[in-house]
């Protein structure tokens, strides 16, 4: 496949710390795809050098394969270093969890192509492989439509990091990312929702297609848990960087963000109480069993309520991990930070 796939004017770049599995499998998956990258970095913040999971990989003919090792710490540093090493003119962004399907890069090029003033493409993120009892689909985006997104909007909804394409010269106008945020960061999260807010709001059109997909390795609970927990930290840190510049639209994307996180702790909230109705249910059918022993039938304990593997925890579902007043509290501390870290 590998011999006969196209190559694109796109440079590839994939975040990686400590998960050399993890960097295997997701170079696999971009060096087997559809269309090939001119360029492909790695950037590596581990404590573990992953440069010979690099190496063990032959190259095709008009890719270039780097490794190149960063001490700074934290998604926003990674991306941006990706820029100042790479050359193309379209930068395609994932990470080392993230195993983006065959057409992926595919899908991107056909966008830009027949779009050309699209600044951004993004795409779904689903979970990789089949559920497994234990671990949990993070940062997911399922939509099946085509959607073109500009103007104001709220940030996240055009797509995630994991899964984003951005034009260079794009980059270069609003700045690259902010390495005041993101995984690694004082932020704790939001790069790419910051980044998506500063793109739209300096005039580029975002296309969401949802063909060009990235699969995205599912996570325990408790790594979800921390997860959630950096999204509602970065929104707020977000918010109160923009209040410290003087944007109002901050006020907007924190109301935003809290009627979103209501809704679904709303949402969750029903989704307890339907789970409480069941379990009384099944309890009033199992009080009736011990009486079949006595007459030669098979009674058995009352089943525990098993968590769908699907299903959030109990304080995601009352909206801690993401709230609103969390934000609001990242939100303060923020306004407090010192100037932007972005691309020179």
């Amino acid at each position: 496949m590998a011999n006969v796939a196209r190559r694109l004017d796109v440079a590839v770049a994939v975040a990686t710390r400590d998960r050399p599995q993890g960097l295997a499998r997701c170079l696999l998956g971009i060096l087997s795809g559809e269309s090939l990258p001119r360029e492909l970095v790695v950037v590596d913040q581990g404590k573990t050098d992953a440069s010979g999971v690099v190496s063990g990989f032959d190259a095709p003919a008009g890719v270039s394969l780097r490794h190149f090792g960063q001490a700074r710490i934290g998604l926003s540093a990674s991306r941006n270093e990706a820029v100042r090493l790479t050359t193309a003119p379209i930068l395609a962004f994932t990470d080392d969890d993230c195993v983006p399907e065959a057409r992926w890069l595919t899908e991107i090029d056909r966008a830009y192509r027949e779009s050309p003033e699209l600044g951004t493409v993004t795409g779904p993120v689903l979970p990789l492989g089949p559920p497994t009892a234990g671990t949990y689909p993070v940062a997911s985006r399922e939509g099946s439509r085509r959607v073109t997104f500009f103007g104001y909007v709220p940030p996240w909804q055009p797509g995630t990091g994991a899964n984003m394409a951005v034009r260079r010269d794009w980059l270069s106008r609003v700045g690259g990312y902010d390495e005041r945020l993101g995984v690694g960061s004082r932020g704790g999260g939001a790069e790419d929702i910051d980044l998506v807010f500063r793109l739209l709001q300096a005039g580029a059109h975002i296309r969401y297609e949802p063909v060009a997909l990235v699969r995205h390795e599912r996570q325990p609970a408790h790594r979800r848990r921390a997860t959630r927990r950096t999204y509602g930290r970065g929104i707020g840190a977000l918010c109160g960087l923009l209040l410290r510049e003087g944007d109002a639209l901050a006020l907007r994307v924190l109301l935003d963000w809290a009627r979103l996180r209501l809704r679904r702790a709303a949402a969750g909230r029903a989704a307890d109480v339907a789970a409480r109705a069941r379990g009384m249910a099944r309890s009033r059918g199992n009080a009736r069993r011990p009486r079949l022993r006595r007459l030669g039938g098979k009674a058995t304990a009352p089943p525990r309520a098993a968590n769908h593997a699907g299903a959030p925890s109990r304080s995601s579902r009352r909206g801690l991990e993401l709230s609103p007043w969390g934000a609001a509290r990242a939100s303060r501390r923020a306004r407090g930070w010192s100037t932007p870290l972005l691309l020179p």
